[in-house]
């Protein structure tokens, strides 16, 4: 049994190869050694041959290749014969790169470069022969001065050289060389075209010696704004100021817009021949706000709505989203060949334009004691001059209907009380301009017309900024008591704002007892027997008044006020018992114990009853009242914050 290398295979980094056990028997932990190097664990693959592949070498190098592996069955090595492999040699031609420095009038110097050592460096000069660059047998880089060419002449160059390793050849790109000749415009600053000396620095190179003469010209794109003659001088940086025609024309160039990218041309002459190209740099001709903004001396505000400015009196602020503010400019005077575009106003984060010198500005929307009335004039360009003035703007907010409370007096009754807390914005002669009122059956779709409320009364202000006005009227309205009713209320100030309208139920009229001629109903208002029961007890028998108790409340629970109608009380007619009352909400989650019968007022089964909420949404919640006599909120009301009170109006049966 033998482990022999077969099938190797190299490039110029690695090394592939089969690992065989001859004849085939299995084996593991294959490794190899490389020139009587330690072994190295390839794979501990189970099997009788392996594909091998070992990166990582020498370029161009010779080593022995030594295999081993361990028997599967008896852990007994087996080491190969050692054979020799050489890694493959690079072909990769060098990069050369071909530069000119040290141009003259008639010549210039060729620079080759390469990333490998190279022999054979040679040039070539507009596609003709290639010529030695240098004779040198292994270098990176080499250079040669050539001459006799024609001054501000343009050649193409090229450098090629060969890879002394490995004899590949590489070729830079061509490279342009100019021989000295025309004058080269390297950079301009920028123009400032509204200064009161206009100045024009650029840096040049010229050609020593040659006694040549430039003219200078400034175009915007295609045309020649600026002409200058005549100039002279040596390589290096240059001034010229422009005249005032040059000034002028300049600014004229440019009346809408602040700046532009001008092209700098120079002309090179010998006399009057033109010498070489025209040498061209762009730079940026501008203006300058400090110098070209507009003239603007100010402006005038006033308030022009005439409700405001009766309400407010004279006073020297404004009233946010209601006011008209008129913002009146001094004119502008635009400058330096520029025209006046616009004038505009800036309040908060609203800005309205105008050609004029008046503007209706409108409403701010913004309010504070220190608010920015910030002005301007723009001209063509888009510069602006600007002025602030600072003024004091009220906060506003439509009139509110802070409270309001409607109930039947004595709860039965057709007579309604009413009342109604108003509050506007406060300011000097600010009021409560309007209030008015309309109504509806609950079971009928048309509202009456809307009615004056009637006189109010300003009371102490309990909320900063605000007038408040009072409504009260214990016989304000007459309502069927067999009806229950819609009641919609709205309001306005004398600035124009409305508040949005309130809406409220008032409930019908439900006595606990109505007494007839030899009848009484309870929770009926028409009783049609000696007792006559909602819900189906009647009866004609003598039923005597046994007993009145009051229950005890719990829980916040407690009578809507002191009236005697408003304490809750359970009376007890025979075998069946009522309860009234007028609560004020008291903690509403669910199984909260609101009130305790006593003794002998208590069912001898569950009942559950419902409640009326007297607010502005007409809520009913759902009671329970059990055999130990405690009335506790049956399940999770939804019900709004507070309700002006509550209308306890339950009976039950003592008997089965």
């Amino acid at each position: 049994m033998a482990l022999e290398i077969k099938n190797i295979s190299t490039t110029i980094n690695s090394v592939s190869c089969l690992f065989d056990i001859v004849p085939p028997v299995t084996h593991t932990n294959w490794s190899y050694s490389l020139s009587g190097g330690s072994y190295v664990l390839y794979s501990q693959t189970d099997s009788y041959r392996i594909n091998c592949t070992i990166t990582g070498l020498k370029e161009n190098t010779t080593y022995t290749l030594q295999a081993r592996a361990i028997n599967a069955s008896t852990f007994l090595p087996v080491i190969s014969s050692t054979v020799n492999f050489t890694t493959k040699k690079s072909t990769t031609a060098p990069t050369v790169s071909a530069s000119i420095t040290a141009a003259t009038a008639k010549g210039f110097t060729i620079n080759g470069t390469a990333n490998y050592p190279c022999r054979t460096w040679q040039y070539q000069i507009d596609g003709g022969a290639w010529q030695s660059l240098s004779a040198t047998t292994s270098a990176t880089s080499v250079s040669k001065v050539i001459s006799g060419l024609t001054p501000g002449q343009t050649y193409s160059v090229r450098v090629r050289a060969t890879r002394t390793y490995n004899g590949v050849r590489g070729t830079s790109a061509t490279v342009n060389a100019t021989t000295l000749g025309a004058s080269v415009l390297n950079s301009v600053n920028t123009v400032v075209a509204d200064d009161a000396t206009v100045s024009v620095t650029f840096n040049w190179t010229v050609p020593a010696g040659t006694g040549f003469t430039h003219t200078l010209r400034i175009k915007d794109g295609g045309t020649t704004v600026v002409t200058v003659t005549g100039l002279t001088g040596s390589s290096g940086s240059k001034t010229i100021s422009l005249n005032g025609t040059q000034r002028t024309a300049l600014l004229n160039r440019m009346p809408n817009k602040k700046s532009f990218t001008g092209t700098f041309e120079l002309e090179t002459l010998d006399g009057s021949t033109r010498v070489g190209s025209l040498s061209t740099k762009t730079a940026t001709i501008t203006t300058t706000e400090e110098n070209s903004a507009p003239t603007f001396a100010g402006f005038t505000h006033s308030e022009r709505n005439a409700t405001i400015a009766s309400v407010v009196g004279i006073s020297d602020y404004y009233v946010q989203n209601m006011s008209d503010i008129g913002i009146d400019y001094s004119a502008a005077t635009a400058k330096n060949g520029a025209s006046l575009k616009e004038y505009g106003a800036t309040i908060g984060g609203k800005t309205v334009t105008s050609v004029g010198l008046s503007i209706a500005y409108g409403a701010p929307t913004v309010s504070g004691d220190a608010v920015n009335i910030t002005v301007y004039a723009e001209d063509s360009r888009g510069y602006k001059t600007g002025h602030i003035a600072s003024v004091a703007v009220k906060y506003y907010s439509n009139p509110q209907i802070v409270s309001w409370q409607a109930r039947r007096k004595d709860s039965i009754g057709e007579t309604v009380s009413l009342n109604v807390v108003f509050a506007v914005r406060s300011y000097l002669n600010s009021n409560l301009s309007g209030k008015k009122y309309r109504y509806r059956k609950t079971d009928d779709d048309t509202w009456s017309s809307w009615l004056d409320l009637g006189a109010v009364t300003q009371i102490t202000s309990t909320m900063t900024d605000f007038k408040m006005y009072e409504f009260s009227d214990d016989d304000w309205e007459i309502f069927d008591a067999d009806k229950s009713y819609y009641v919609q209320i709205w309001c306005s100030d004398n600035i124009g704002g409305e508040a949005y309208l309130i809406q409220f139920t008032i409930a019908r009229g439900l006595p606990l007892v109505s007494f007839r001629d030899g009848m009484v109903g309870i929770n009926n208002f028409n009783p049609t027997c000696g007792l006559d029961v909602k819900g189906g007890f009647k009866t004609d028998e003598f039923i005597g008044l046994t007993e009145v108790a009051y229950p005890t409340l719990h829980n916040d629970w407690e009578p809507f006020d002191t009236s005697h109608y408003a304490r809750p009380e359970v009376t007890r007619i025979g075998n069946v018992c009522f309860l009234r009352g007028m609560l004020k909400q008291g903690i509403i989650t669910k199984n909260t114990h609101i009130a305790t019968v006593p003794q002998e007022f208590r069912p001898v089964r569950m009942h559950l009853f419902t409640m009326t909420a007297y607010n502005n949404a007409g809520t009913q919640g759902q009671i329970r009242i059990g055999i130990d006599g405690k009335i506790c909120v049956n399940g999770n009301w939804d019900l709004p914050v507070s309700a002006t009170y509550w209308n306890l109006n339950l009976f039950w049966t003592l008997g089965t």
